[in-house]
């Protein structure tokens, strides 16, 4: 658990300081690849411990973020092609998918495939458009991809996020509190 936040949501806040800096690379070397993934990976699971920690609202955690999601062309993605995931999914035919934060950290920390994805100019140069991602779960089924905008909005919302409230109500079932966390205090508003 997460017992002080504030370093870690400073930190989130400047990763998506660190995506737009990344946004600006033409040409990416082995170094970039390995400081973009260890980006997204450590600023999702710090979302996901913040909010098991109930560190963040639920509005933050339940926000839903549009996002492309393409459906599998029926392959079988594993261990030996996943490098090749382009091969896979059908890009011609994207759909939009609405989920929320929790969703989407899941998703990135069980990633079976994780990619940055990029756009070219007609010069052949590149420019971080997002991340290509899906879970061992979802491998066979589609491939999602978050804009750049959408990371960097998700970190700096999550980095800014000081819940005013926090209910705890204990769940037999589950044997430990659920929280439920506000920005603002509801008996305030009473």
């Amino acid at each position: 658990m997460i017992f002080d936040s504030e370093l870690w949501k400073r930190d989130l806040v400047s990763t998506s300081k660190k995506l737009v800096k990344l946004t600006a690379y033409s040409i990416w070397n082995e170094t970039d690849y390995f400081r973009f993934e260890k980006l997204i990976m450590v600023a999702f699971y710090s979302i996901r411990k913040l909010r098991e920690s109930g560190k963040l609202s639920n509005s933050t955690t339940s926000s839903k973020i549009a996002i492309k999601q393409f459906p599998s062309k029926g392959k079988v993605v594993h261990f030996y092609n996943a490098h090749n995931y382009l091969e896979y999914y059908d890009f011609s035919n994207p759909s939009i998918v609405k989920k929320d934060l929790a969703y989407f950290s899941n998703q990135i920390i069980h990633s079976y495939v994780f990619s940055p994805s990029f756009d070219y100019n007609d010069h052949g140069e590149q420019s971080l458009k997002g991340v290509h991602f899906n879970s061992d779960d979802n491998r066979n089924l589609c491939l999602y991809e978050m804009d750049v905008e959408s990371l960097i909005e998700s970190f700096n919302t999550a980095g800014k996020d000081y819940p005013a409230y926090a209910e705890y109500n204990y769940d037999e079932r589950k044997q430990d509190y659920r929280i439920f966390a506000s920005k603002s205090d509801p008996l305030k508003n009473k």
